[in-house]
């Protein structure tokens, strides 16, 4: 817990002050004069803690990734876990408003139970089947949102001499319903690969092995939410390059189990973001 909260205390401070580097919004249209939601609230859902820059928009995100594993028995060769995942989130507000009036200035507020279903497959292989289905509302607007998404990931342990070298892929449909904009689905696909080395520092009693990973994401239905002086860029596509930190044991972090931890810096588009790493995303 100590060796846990050491790394945090240096994390949480490295991305304040790369999200205050980001440059701010560019002046030009309001987001009123768009008919379009302040936020896509799939990918507010699944983004993490961070921040991230929409074209003229900024979205702080604050995710505690809870889960459980579920009993499945002994002898199975598979197992479950139910997932609680609960974001709250801060639209076009500064860090200065969110580290002040954390509580007052909060805008949205997101919950996407679910499960995922883990299983072994032979040559390294790992399927994980995943359903959430939930919802999200807005305090400082009037809308509202169910959030449902089902997919498939898969990982691959692959041979690697510098270390642990994973491989990483998933399919993903996912869409919301909201109260003030109606429907929008996307169907995402991802592929990631992920190098874990052999040495790294030592912090609280144990080895942190350092890594470092890339996934490309591209959304075969645009995201439209990408705000511009000139209208709305849509999102089909972005990168996510990240540097890890890796414990020889899972960190416990207020009652979480946490396997890594890391930054992860996204581009696509009219978009950048930069956020809080815990896991390899597949």
């Amino acid at each position: 817990m100590d060796s846990g909260r050491a790394v945090l205390t240096r994390v949480l401070p490295a991305i304040a002050a790369l999200a205050l580097w980001m440059p701010s919004p560019a002046a030009g249209q309001a987001p009123g004069e768009v008919d379009v939601p302040s936020v896509d609230w799939y990918y507010a859902s699944v983004f993490g803690t961070g921040v991230y820059r929409a074209g003229e928009r900024s979205v702080t995100v604050l995710r505690a990734p809870v889960a459980w594993r579920l009993p499945v028995g002994e002898r199975r060769d598979w197992s479950a876990r139910l997932l609680l995942p609960v974001s709250i989130g801060w639209v076009d507000f500064g860090l200065e408003s969110v580290i002040e009036e954390p509580l007052d200035s909060v805008s949205m507020l997101i919950f996407t139970p679910g499960v995922e279903f883990e299983l072994p497959l032979a040559r390294d292989w790992t399927l994980k089947p995943y359903l959430n289905a939930g919802g999200g509302v807005e305090f400082q607007g009037d809308d509202s949102a169910w959030i449902y998404a089902a997919g498939l990931r898969a990982r691959r342990a692959l041979p690697c001499d510098a270390g642990e070298c994973t491989f990483g892929a998933s399919l993903t449909w996912a869409a919301y319903h909201s109260s003030h904009y109606g429907r929008d689905d996307l169907t995402q696909l991802s592929l990631g690969l992920d190098l874990v080395g052999r040495r790294g520092p030592r912090w609280g009693g144990q080895q942190f092995r350092l890594g470092a990973f890339v996934v490309y994401r591209n959304y075969l239905e645009a995201l439209d939410f990408v705000f511009d002086p000139l209208g709305i860029e849509p999102l089909d596509s972005e990168w996510e390059l990240g540097v890890t930190l890796n414990p020889e044991r899972e960190l416990k972090i207020l009652g979480l189990g946490i396997q890594r931890l890391g930054l992860g810096y996204r581009r696509g588009k009219g978009l950048r973001g930069l956020h809080l790493v815990t896991q390899f995303p597949f």
